[in-house]
């Protein structure tokens, strides 16, 4: 039997050195690892002191048992914070600055809380950050000009607050924003333009803003070919409806009620194959519902409270996914087509407030279970069968 070859010298002397090196190496590692989660843990407890101890963060204590990492609010990576979701946790002081000596943050979210000021410009500090939600406070003011020095935002959620004035044009320079909510504040002069122009847009809500200045949607608004949500109800919004938002092929919600919009529906809007949720309500449109549908995963249709004329769409009933249709308050004509009182998940529909005529199709409530169903104020009649 042959035997084996023995190992050069070089390497047992190479193995002598590296294992070693090796094994210092990782101690290093865990050291470091250690420090940071000390330094880490440090933070939280200062976070809770200068919040004045709430309820709420009562198990933020110092353990050698269990790291931070386990707390509900904190998410870490590599043993390092790295999201803070401090939610509904009854919070009602400012933001201190060393927040920021959480070097690795990537996400703020403190929405539903109560806490007071303006805009946290010690968050510039936070040189990592992502995401960040500061929704559902009681923030006042002007959003700071210099906000796109947070030049890493990918969300920015700041709804629900009383922020004030206009909001700035450097939001537009936030490049890399993939989510922008600004809805329901007190805005009481305008928005930038330039926001249409954030290429990676996904989501934008502006609603619920009625003191803005009045404007028209602007031209290149449905360049924005990532967005799936789009929301400005109550923005003082005029004019028409282009044709080209058929470019918009991400579109899953769009809602624009409540504005003095003007002109017809265009029938591009349902020819958006992943259109699911459609808002058009109290907005003064006329004319005819577009009769061609072939957005097929709208669930729901709101287009009452305008001054549509014409017939209820046969391709209605062809919408296996419709949930909810409310066309109250218009002039529409004609018949309830049959297909409509057959579709599988329809549990919303209200008509009331029309001209329609002809009988009420006998099987609304048979293919699905409708929790509201409203026909008042029409010339319908039901048909009896014994």
């Amino acid at each position: 039997m042959p035997r084996p070859t023995p190992s050069p010298p070089h390497i047992h002397i190479f193995l002598l050195f590296y294992i070693p090196c090796l094994v210092f190496l990782c101690f290093l590692s865990r050291v470091a690892e250690s420090q940071i989660q000390d330094q880490e843990q440090q933070v939280l407890l200062k976070l809770r002191q200068s919040w004045k101890d709430p309820s709420s963060l009562a198990h933020w204590v110092a353990s050698n048992l269990s790291s931070h990492c386990t707390w509900p609010e904190i998410t870490c990576q590599d043993g390092s914070i790295t999201e803070l979701n401090l939610v509904n946790l009854n919070l009602n002081y400012s933001i201190p600055p060393f927040i920021c000596d959480l070097e690795n943050l990537t996400k703020l979210d403190v929405s539903n809380n109560k806490i007071p000021g303006e805009f946290p410009t010690v968050l510039y500090n936070c040189s990592k950050l992502v995401h960040l939600d500061l929704s559902q406070n009681y923030f006042e003011g002007p959003i700071p000009c210099d906000i796109d020095r947070l030049a890493n935002l990918q969300v920015l959620i700041l709804a629900t607050n009383s922020f004030s004035f206009n909001v700035p044009a450097s939001i537009a320079r936030l490049q890399r924003l993939r989510i922008l909510h600004l809805y329901q504040s007190k805005y009481n002069d305008t928005y930038p333009k330039e926001i249409f122009g954030l290429s990676d847009l996904e989501e934008l809500s502006l609603g619920y803003n009625n003191q803005f200045a009045p404007s028209q949607l602007p031209q290149n608004f449905t360049a924005l070919k990532k967005l799936r949500f789009f929301s400005m109800p109550q923005t003082n919004l005029f004019g028409g409806i282009p044709e080209t938002v058929s470019n918009m092929k991400a579109l899953e919600h769009l809602d624009l009620g409540m504005n003095p919009l003007r002109g017809e529906i265009p029938g591009s809007i349902f020819a958006l194959r992943n259109l699911s949720e459609l808002f058009m309500y109290k907005t003064n449109v006329f004319g005819s519902i577009p009769q061609a549908v072939s957005a097929a995963n709208l669930r729901v249709i709101d287009l009452s409270v305008n001054n549509l004329t014409g017939n209820i769409p046969e391709d209605f009933g062809t919408l296996k996914n419709l949930s909810s249709l409310n066309l109250e308050f218009n002039q529409l004509s004609g018949g309830i087509p049959e297909d409509i009182s057959r579709l599988p998940t329809l549990s919303d529909v209200r008509l009331s407030y029309n001209n329609l005529s002809g009988t009420i199709p006998p099987d609304f409530g048979k293919f699905s279970a409708l929790r509201r169903f409203e026909v008042a104020f029409n010339n319908l009649t039901v048909l009896c069968t014994l």
